[in-house]
C-alpha cells in the first residue's frame, strides 16, 4: 500500500501501490522566506516496470520561476531532459537519492515524464524567487528503531534563501519531518521518501532530521540538504 500525506496541502488517502500519482497545489502560495515562495509540490510513486510518472509543474508558473525534482528507489532513474542533477547519493546498492533542477522558461512543458522501477518515488516542486544553488550535501544514515533520526549534513546558507530537505529510507517505513514545512511525504512497501522546507538567515545550517515513527529496522537511509537562494 502506499500512504502519502502532505502537511499544509492537503492528505491524500492510501491507495493501491502500483502506480499512483497525485497533484497537490497551494492557493494562494505558500511564503517560505522573504524572498522564497512555494508554488506547488508534486508527488508521484510506482512499483510496475516499464511505466512512467508524468511529474507536473504549477499551472500559475511562470518565466524563470525554478522546478527542483526528487527520485528515489531501488534503481537509478534517469532525470528529464533540461534538468540538471544537483546531487546523487547511494547506500548499500539498494537506496539512492537523488535531486536536480531547472530553470522554467515559456515554453517548457507542464509535465515531465520520470521511468519507474520497482519502488521508484518521484515530487517535483515549483519554487519561485530563488535561481540560485549554493550548496548541497548528503549524508547516508541508519534509522534503527522507532524514535530514532536521519540527520541531514548542514550546509551553508544565504539570508533570505532556503534549504531544501529530502529523506529516503527502506527502514523503517514511516518518518515525521521536524522543524520544518513537510512537502510531500511518500511510503510504499516498507520505503518511503519525504521533502521539507524551511527559511535561512545566513551562515552554516543547522542539522535538520527526520524521525522514525512505526516499524524497527536496519536498513540504510539518505538525508540530503539543498541551500537555495
Amino acid at each position: 500500500m502506499i500512504k502519502a500525506l502532505v502537511n499544509w496541502f492537503s492528505a491524500a488517502p492510501i491507495v493501491d501501490c502500483e502506480t499512483h500519482q497525485a497533484d497537490v497545489f497551494t492557493t494562494p502560495h505558500k511564503t517560505i522566506s522573504k524572498n522564497v515562495q512555494v508554488l506547488s509540490s508534486y508527488y508521484g510513486t510506482g512499483d510496475a516496470y516499464n511505466k512512467k510518472i508524468a511529474a507536473r509543474v504549477s499551472p500559475s508558473v511562470l518565466n524563470g520561476d525554478t522546478l527542483f525534482m526528487f527520485i528515489s528507489g531501488y534503481h537509478k532513474t534517469p532525470h528529464p531532459y533540461g534538468f540538471k542533477k544537483i546531487l546523487e547519493t547511494e547506500a548499500a546498492g539498494d537506496l539512492y537519492l537523488k535531486v536536480c533542477y531547472k530553470s522554467w522558461q515559456a515554453g517548457d512543458p507542464l509535465r515531465f515524464e520520470v521511468p519507474i522501477s520497482d519502488e521508484t518515488f518521484v515530487s517535483l516542486i515549483t519554487l519561485r524567487g530563488t535561481n540560485h544553488i549554493l550548496d548541497a550535501r548528503g549524508r547516508i544514515n541508519n534509522a534503527c528503531s522507532v524514535g530514532s533520526k536521519i540527520v541531514t549534513p548542514r550546509v551553508n546558507t544565504h539570508k533570505d534563501g532556503a534549504i531544501i530537505t529530502c529523506f529516503a529510507y527502506d527502514d523503517p517505513n514511516s518518518m515525521h519531518i521536524k522543524d520544518q514545512e513537510t512537502l510531500a511525504s511518500l511510503e510504499c512497501c516498507n520505503r518511503g521518501m519525504a521533502i521539507g522546507i524551511s527559511p535561512t538567515g545566513g551562515g552554516l545550517s543547522r542539522r535538520m532530521s527526520a524521525v522514525s515513527e512505526s516499524l524497527c529496522g536496519g536498513g540504510d537511509d539518505i538525508a540530503l540538504c539543498v541551500a537555495i537562494y
